[in-house]
């Protein structure tokens, strides 16, 4: 599994185009980390959020990559991860990007790290039941 990090700047529109050119750059960088993964059956790509829709360009050039687009459902089936992230961000305001960041900061500080193994452990089988059942989330 590879995790690529897509950064657009915060002032420009994820536009068609410039995605495209962003999915160039990662499967070639795939094909230099990963040849077996691209040349086998090509790449899964997930978004970390959902999308309303993609643009026709964009539905192109996932084809002529071979790059298979795994839809995110609605109620992301990794929810259950924390909800004791949930509950800490109840009733919670940030003004500034910086709060932001600090509040995140000390909730993921590090810690107890049992909470984390079993909260992986629960995805790990919680989540191909999701994909199982077309995305569709319950607990």
């Amino acid at each position: 599994m590879l995790t690529v990090s897509l950064q657009f700047p915060k002032t420009r529109y994820q536009v068609a185009e410039s995605y495209c050119n962003e999915l160039e750059v990662v499967h070639e960088k795939l094909k230099g980390q990963q040849p077996t993964q691209v040349d086998r059956r090509g790449p899964i790509l997930l978004h970390h959020n959902a999308r309303s829709h993609i643009a026709n360009t964009t539905a192109q050039k996932l084809h002529q990559l071979a790059i298979e687009d795994l839809h995110h459902p609605a109620y992301s089936p990794d929810f259950h991860f924390f909800p004791s992230l949930d509950n800490f961000l109840t009733q919670k305001r940030f003004r500034k990007q910086k709060d932001t960041e600090n509040a995140f900061g000390s909730f993921f500080s590090p810690g107890d790290s049992h909470f984390y193994i079993c909260k992986f452990n629960a995805l790990a089988i919680h989540w191909p039941k999701c994909v199982k059942h077309d995305g569709n989330y319950f607990k």
